[in-house]
């Protein structure tokens, strides 16, 4: 296919996505859901599931595989962007001054699916580590399916906390602590699983995580210094472009770092997101949610959202398909909820709140999206196994708007004093 007609095509398709995504997000807030929602549901709609089966050719003549290259690259930038906002808005500080609660409850929230998931990762290995083009270790194929069902969604649970003028109750607080240590625990994981699932030798592997512990180093002792002295005085002047050109650059050198040493180029930007001087951020958040966060979020992410869409197909599910949503809906959610429950009530936490707070934590967005995604293109999840996990993804995502305002309407109290604590002592 001639470059000018990708090209073409590939903004026939950007303006298509972006379209159809204004277009439903009204309804997604409607209906209680955060707008990415939409997008998701944007990228399914597109894909073989619906339009690819309604009109397959159609789709063929505007997803060629020569534009969707093009786009998964467009998305990738914005991916990348999105993971760094996602690094500098886990304010660690704050995160440990919660102490107790968040502490038991983050334990639970993690090893408890964690440990449901490993079961569940070699129950499905078998089944599903033939369909795979290159062979998955299963120890690596059960990590991931680890952190598949142990992962939360933090930026979309703050906006949905954010839109029922919760996030500064002490729930509100907790369930955002627990959440940035439970995704902050599942990236860390990730980087094991993926060098396990595509390092090969254990040298490979080794080396990997070698090469993410000397880019952590590094991004502490050099860069941040270079940052502080580089934007020292302030936010970046809107008509100078040189110190957001000098920000973008170091992402963009994490990122390819860890992308060339064989993991994925989200790790490096989620290193350098939370690497950022926490001296810095109160200024710099607030510019770069300003002239990067608005063209990040309506036009690059939406464009990624198409990926996961495009290969998102109810048609590769074989006949067990649905005994293994259900199975893998069950551990994913189930084992959230209880382990969220058990440390919360352990910490002091009474029953309905600790319940609610499992649900709220079972928010799994565009976190859990990405990681699938990574999943499905680093070859550790065939199409069949993508598919289950992404429809367990958005149940579980759908739930949690509805579910939290049936609590508040049922007469479930949540203290809104941002200054009031749980109670110290051990639950029952």
């Amino acid at each position: 296919m001639h470059s000018d007609t990708v090209a073409g095509l590939v903004l026939v398709d950007l303006a298509l996505v972006i379209f159809l995504g204004r277009m439903l997000a009204p309804l997604a807030s409607r209906l209680g859901q955060p707008p990415v929602m939409a997008e998701i549901f944007v990228g399914i709609a597109l894909g073989p599931s619906l339009f690819g089966a309604l009109a397959p050719g159609a789709a063929a003549t505007l997803f060629p595989p020569e534009a969707t290259q093009m786009l998964a690259a467009i998305g990738s930038i914005g991916l990348v962007l999105f993971m760094f906002f996602v690094g500098l808005e886990l304010d660690l500080g704050t995160t440990l001054r919660e102490g107790r609660v968040v502490s038991f409850t983050a334990f639970g929230a993690i090893v408890v699916p964690a440990v449901c998931g490993a079961i569940l990762g070699g129950a499905l290995y078998a089944s599903h580590s033939g369909a795979l083009a290159d062979p998955v270790s299963q120890a690596g194929f059960v990590l991931f399916i680890c952190v598949a069902v142990s992962i939360s969604a933090f930026p979309v649970l703050a906006r949905i906390l954010h839109e029922h003028g919760i996030a500064s109750s002490r729930l509100g607080r907790t369930a955002m602590s627990t959440a940035a240590v439970n995704d902050l625990v599942g990236w860390l994981l990730l980087i094991v699983a993926l060098a396990v699932a595509t390092g090969g030798t254990p040298a490979i592997v080794l080396g990997q995580l070698a090469g993410v512990v000397g880019l952590v180093l590094l991004l502490v002792f050099v860069v941040q210094p270079l940052l502080r002295l580089g934007l020292e005085g302030g936010p970046p002047d809107p008509e100078s472009h040189s110190r957001l050109a000098f920000v973008l650059a170091i992402l963009a050198a994490s990122a390819g770092f860890t992308q060339l040493i064989g993991l994925h180029a989200v790790i490096g930007a989620f290193l350098f997101g939370i690497a950022f001087p926490s001296d810095l951020r109160p200024r710099f958040r607030a510019f770069f949610r300003k002239f990067l966060l608005p063209m990040t979020m309506s036009l690059l992410l939406p464009i990624y959202f198409l990926g996961p869409g495009l290969n998102f197909d109810l048609g590769s599910l074989e006949p067990g398909g649905g005994v293994e949503i259900a199975l893998i809906v069950a551990v994913a959610f189930g084992g959230k909820l209880l382990g969220t429950v058990a440390g919360a009530r352990y910490a002091g936490m009474p029953f309905s709140e600790s319940a609610l707070l499992g649900v709220l934590l079972n928010t799994r967005g565009l976190m859990e999206l990405v990681v699938l995604n990574i999943g499905f293109t680093e070859g550790i999840l065939d199409k069949a196994l993508y598919s289950e996990f992404l429809v367990m993804a958005l149940l579980a995502t759908l739930l949690t708007s509805p579910v939290l305002r049936a609590a508040l309407r049922g007469g479930t109290v949540i203290k809104v004093d941002p200054t009031e604590k749980w109670s110290a002592r051990r639950a029952g």
